[in-house]
């Protein structure tokens, strides 16, 4: 397994579409609109990336991807609520080991920009309110 960081357009289409891949077996899944999660994690057109950033991640396994992790820092909440805080979103794995390991290599860009605290992200980013 290779984890490495979304750089490609390929990447990011990959990273986009892997829950399809994921729970495509899943006669519950409700999945989301293509276009609404291009627009979502595209920088030039979500105004939450004016006052964030944020590194994806996928992890790999025979040319696969099966794994992925978003870390995400939101300058206007740290500032807001004083505090030192990096979130994560967008986890979907196949398995645990690919969630362990999107998850080490997401931490590691937290120790870069010094964060203290990790956070889960519970709503949807760009969102009112996110």
């Amino acid at each position: 397994m290779e984890i490495r960081p979304v750089t490609t357009r390929a990447d990011r289409r990959a990273f986009i579409r892997l829950p399809w891949a994921i729970y495509a077996w899943d006669k519950n899944w409700v999945p989301p609109l293509l276009l609404d999660q291009e627009t979502l994690l595209d920088p030039a057109k979500n105004p939450f990336f004016q006052h964030a950033e944020m590194e994806m991640y996928l992890a790999w396994s025979e040319g696969v991807a099966i794994g992925r992790i978003a870390a995400i820092l939101d300058r206007s909440h740290n500032e807001f609520h004083g505090e030192r805080t990096l979130h994560f979103g967008f986890r979907t794995t196949s398995s645990t080991a690919s969630g362990r390991s999107t998850s080490a290599s997401s931490s590691a860009w937290t120790t870069s920009r010094s964060r203290a605290r990790w956070s889960t992200a519970r709503r949807r980013w760009g969102a009112p309110g996110g």
